[in-house]
């Protein structure tokens, strides 16, 4: 029965992808994202594939939420290379960070 109900979870989409694309998962394994954007990231990927216009304007919305706790991630670890005023509140200055970010050189 175990085996079954085993068999059957890998079937699942979600556990295919993550299979798939086990480096990427890592990241929420080992804290460096949020758990709860693990299902946009998931939705992310399932979307990539579709081509319905739709689909396509929703998932934009997912990349730039993902986008977003990336940049919330850095500034908690290395707040010198993503400000504190550029993460400020709600609001995730994402095209001011690209330009700060593009400005600088890490070693």
């Amino acid at each position: 029965m175990f085996d079954y109900l085993h068999l059957e979870v890998i079937k699942l989409p979600e556990s295919k992808i993550k299979n798939d694309y086990p480096d990427i998962f890592e990241l929420f394994d080992k804290a460096y994202l949020p758990n709860q954007q693990q299902a946009d990231l998931i939705n992310i990927i399932k979307c990539l594939s579709k081509i319905e216009n739709s689909e396509i304007k929703k998932t934009l919305g997912l990349m730039r939420q993902f986008l977003e706790a990336i940049f919330r991630r850095i500034n908690e670890v290395h707040a010198r290379i993503v400000p504190d005023y550029l993460v400020a509140g709600d609001e995730v200055q994402v095209g001011k960070i690209y330009k700060v970010v593009s400005r600088r050189t890490y070693i």
